[in-house]
This record gives structure tokens, sequence and C-alpha cells, in this order.
């Protein structure tokens, strides 16, 4: 059982590694400048939206995750206090 799924891996990285090489023939064509320019506004706006949401669910969820936290660190520090104490 052990030597099938070890040949299946092999096989598994052959075909892989067989995939991986033959990518390697061509080089990509460098992006002109202008298509540069349309690929980072397009980037800038969609993190732009993105900064937005990600601070509002931050807002929501700072003072529970800081509670979190701090239960955690005071858990923590309770064993740490136990043990030297033992």
């Amino acid at each position: 059982m052990k030597q099938i799924i070890m040949i299946s891996g092999l096989i598994l990285i052959c075909v892989i590694g067989f995939y991986t090489m033959s990518g390697c023939d061509k080089r990509p064509e460098p992006l002109d400048r202008k298509t540069i320019r349309m690929i980072d506004t397009l980037a800038a706006k969609e993190i732009k939206k993105l900064r937005v949401e990600l601070d509002s669910i931050c807002s929501e969820n700072f003072d529970t995750y800081v509670q979190l936290y701090v239960d955690s660190i005071l858990e923590t520090r309770i064993k740490e206090i136990k043990a030297l104490i033992e």
C-alpha cells in the first residue's frame, strides 16, 4: 500500500515537473507602458474599495478582538505563574 502511494506521488511529481519545464520554452512578452498604467489604475481602484471595506470590518470587530487577545494573554500568563509556583 505504501509503495502504491509512493509511486503515485512520484508520478505526480514527474507530471508537474514536465509541465513546469515545458512552460520554460517561451518568455512572456514585456508589457507596454499603456498596459502597465491600466493595470496599476485598476489595481489602485480595487485596493481603495477594499481598504474602505476592510477598515469598516476592523472597526466593527475591534473591541471583540482586543478582548479576545487580552483574555488569551491573561490565560497564558496565569499558566506561567502557576508553573513558577509549583
